[in-house]
């Protein structure tokens, strides 16, 4: 409900008074006349015309080609997303992130265990949950519930799955991070994966409003933040208190397999993404080229004409 007011309210008048063209206006008019040639070529031949009959069918109805196979992937597709319902998305995700980020880096940062990760697992049998550290966890897990299930809905990318896999593997960390008393490393690894993903949604909006010198800006620091908290300072620090800190102050028992199992499948993950973000990097400096998300879905109609991004 939170998510549907400031997209509304907010970030679609934002995103209007920054040029960017209404939902109304971005989808296709329906064509009655196309609709009932379609419909009869289906009866005659009950399977999809070809490019030769598409042709044809076009000319009739006195439109091009390209239009007619858009018109049929918004058939076969329903509702294509444009360029504003992702400039709402990402705004709705840099305000959640960046305020997670910001309640997280303060209740964490005057805490013993954010130095010094050996912390994290002294004296564990009487740790108790941190009052402030409770509700970053709550809020936190409602967030990435949010995420999870609403991702089936939001914009399609091809790495789906591997956001369909983090989002569980996520969730699940939460989840075993609190029944087993691992809140302190778990706020830690919350307030290092958050840092980065702000910037990022923040650079979309600005592709998606096109205002692609702010974009590349931001996207540069994006870059920076992800590669020092995710690839450097997460193995380093986490999965290295984790692996080792963990072991020599409490033990181990199976628990301690699963939990770090999870923990590297995210580094995984990290890894796979880094791929993702370099290639980015490497063609938009090489070609001169506006930030465009290689993981995303080919979009039609006049998404490919006005926004080169993600």
């Amino acid at each position: 409900m939170i998510r549907r007011i400031l997209e509304r309210n907010v970030f679609e008048n934002l995103g209007l008074k920054l040029g960017i063209p209404a939902r109304a206006t971005q989808h296709q008019s329906s064509n009655p006349e196309l609709e009932r040639r379609y419909a009869s070529l289906m009866l005659e031949r009950g399977q999809k015309p070809d490019h030769k009959v598409l042709t044809q069918l076009a000319k009739e109805v006195g439109l091009e080609v390209r239009q007619v196979q858009r018109w049929l992937r918004k058939q076969g597709g329903g509702h294509r997303l444009t360029r504003m319902d992702k400039f709402c998305e990402s705004g709705w995700r840099f305000v959640c992130y960046t305020l997670l980020w910001s309640y997280g880096f303060l209740v964490t940062v005057n805490k013993p265990w954010f130095w010094n990760t050996t912390n994290c697992f002294t004296d564990y049998s009487r740790q108790g949950v941190d009052n402030d550290i409770w509700w970053y966890y709550t809020v936190s897990a409602g967030f990435y519930w949010s995420l999870f299930l609403t991702q089936f809905f939001d914009v399609k990318r091809k790495d789906f799955w591997l956001m369909f896999t983090h989002h569980v593997v996520t969730i699940g960390l939460l989840v075993f991070s609190l029944t087993a008393s691992f809140t302190r490393i778990g706020s830690l690894i919350l307030v290092l994966h958050d840092t980065a993903d702000g910037p990022l949604e923040f650079a979309k909006m600005a592709n998606y409003a096109q205002r692609f010198k702010l974009c590349d800006l931001v996207f540069s620091v994006f870059v920076i933040l992800w590669i020092v908290t995710r690839i450097c300072i997460y193995p380093l620090h986490i999965l290295r208190s984790t692996l080792f800190e963990l072991a020599n102050e409490i033990g181990i028992w199976p628990a301690y397999y699963l939990f770090n199992g999870l923990l590297c499948s995210l580094f995984i993950m990290h890894i796979v993404w880094t791929y993702y973000i370099v290639k980015i990097a490497l063609k938009a400096v090489s070609t001169k080229e506006e930030i465009k998300d290689s993981r995303s879905s080919s979009e039609d109609g006049d998404e490919d004409e006005t926004s080169k991004s993600d």
